[in-house]
């Protein structure tokens, strides 16, 4: 834990740092960007360019609240819109394609999340958030982070996602009983105990060294391999360590009660993704909190799925040397292993780029081997396909100190929503 710790302490001070010459400006009219030497009509159509040219769609009922700006080079680097009708909130947001993956979107949802929070209190609880993101990474980052869930499945890669209230809730509570602890006689960070009033209402699991209280209806037991932090946690090492050596060195069973986790099943898209932001060398911010990206079991078929093009793949790259052809295999890789697409129509679209020369001919053969190893994993549910996982929203102290401790199983309290979407995977606490 040690180095781990050090890791995300280094990435910490490269955020804060970073954080320190991106500006987010509130926009309005006659906005004043003289300070970035920025002009304000430039500024809006910069905006809308980025917006633009990723591929986000800013609507007319959409306006732009902030802006987000490198204070360097004085230029606009992406976008906050928003809309709302008195009863739905929306927004968009847009950063440019050579500040991605810095982790500057958060603070243009951060900003999305506070203005919806201050019209909430205007409009009232019958105010709800609806976001339609287009952007894989981003769900992840809202469902991960932000406490987002999926209302709805629009098209392939476009889901309608909203903020849950409830998980809110959540976290003040955790945060109040942390706080009652804290002020405890003995102004320790965890009791050994935990009050009869909480253990009366729960049911108890009894691990190595600690005795787990939960809720009867939401406590579940997991292997200490299915759970993972949430992205952008920070440990405060005092508390922690502390935990992990009164859980070492106490006689009896400490009593704990569960935090909070959401679940999901490890799917092909999730793997790809792990396995491009690894290739990347944006695991480790991406995906923070996680220790490993997902893989398929195999590392040629890791590289298969997630590099950007088959022409810098070792074993295609020998045949490939020209970009129709290879085009032809990197639109229809894994597609023909999902059986989307078959192979007469890949060696149809070929034949119409191919002059049918040997080397092609090894390459079509090379490309069909791995779909049809990529369909004999997807049928095995190879490596972590197909496995479940529980993502700590709250108390991660608790869960991960209890493992670093020694404990091989742990139980959270599974949200109520994922009772039934996972019914099957986990292990309920009787």
């Amino acid at each position: 834990m040690g180095r781990e710790r050090q890791i995300r302490e280094i990435i910490k001070e490269s955020i804060e740092e970073s954080f320190d010459r991106y500006a987010l400006v509130p926009y309005y009219d006659d906005v004043d960007l003289e300070e970035y030497g920025i002009d304000e009509y430039e500024a809006y159509d910069r905006a809308h360019d980025i917006a633009k040219f990723g591929g986000v769609t800013i609507l007319r009922g959409q306006e732009l609240s902030a802006l987000l700006v490198d204070s360097k080079s004085s230029k606009v680097i992406g976008g906050l819109w928003v809309s709302n009708d008195r009863d739905k909130f929306s927004f968009d947001i847009a950063i440019d394609s050579s500040y991605q993956n810095m982790g500057l979107s958060s603070k243009l949802i951060e900003a999305a999340i506070s203005e919806y929070e201050q019209q909430k209190e205007i409009y009232g609880d019958d105010f709800k958030m609806e976001v339609d993101v287009i952007n894989p990474k981003l769900a992840k980052i809202l469902q991960n982070k932000y406490g987002f869930y999926v209302v709805a499945d629009i098209d392939q890669n476009r889901v309608l996602m909203s903020i849950d209230e409830s998980k809110k809730l959540v976290r003040e509570i955790i945060r109040n009983v942390l706080k009652e602890y804290y002020d405890t006689e003995v102004d320790a960070p965890f009791t050994t105990t935990l009050p009869d009033e909480i253990k009366n209402r729960s049911n108890s699991y009894v691990g190595r060294g600690v005795t787990w209280y939960g809720d009867p209806d939401q406590m579940i037991v997991l292997h200490k391999s299915q759970v993972e932090g949430m992205w952008g946690n920070v440990y405060d090492n005092d508390k922690f360590n502390y935990l992990v050596d009164l859980i070492r060195t106490h006689e009896d069973n400490i009593e704990i009660e569960c935090s909070y986790g959401i679940g999901d099943v490890i799917q092909l898209t999730d793997i790809v993704e792990h396995q491009t932001s690894e290739r990347d060398g944006t695991f480790q911010t991406d995906y923070d909190g996680i220790d490993e990206p997902y893989s398929l079991g195999d590392e040629e078929l890791d590289e298969y799925v997630s590099i950007e093009n088959l022409m810098d793949f070792d074993d295609m790259s020998l045949y490939l040397d020209d970009f129709d052809v290879a085009k032809v295999f990197n639109e229809n890789r894994i597609y023909l292993a999902l059986g989307k697409v078959s192979i007469e129509e890949v060696k149809e679209e070929l034949s119409e780029v191919s002059d049918g020369s040997e080397q092609d001919i090894k390459a079509l053969n090379e490309f069909i081997r791995y779909e049809k190893m990529l369909k004999e994993a997807l049928n095995n549910k190879d490596g972590d396909l197909g496995t479940f996982k529980v993502q700590i929203r709250d108390g991660h102290h608790r869960v991960m100190g209890a493992i670093e401790a020694g404990e091989e199983y742990v139980c959270v309290n599974l949200v109520k929503e994922d009772l039934e979407k996972f019914k099957g995977y986990y292990n309920k606490v009787n």
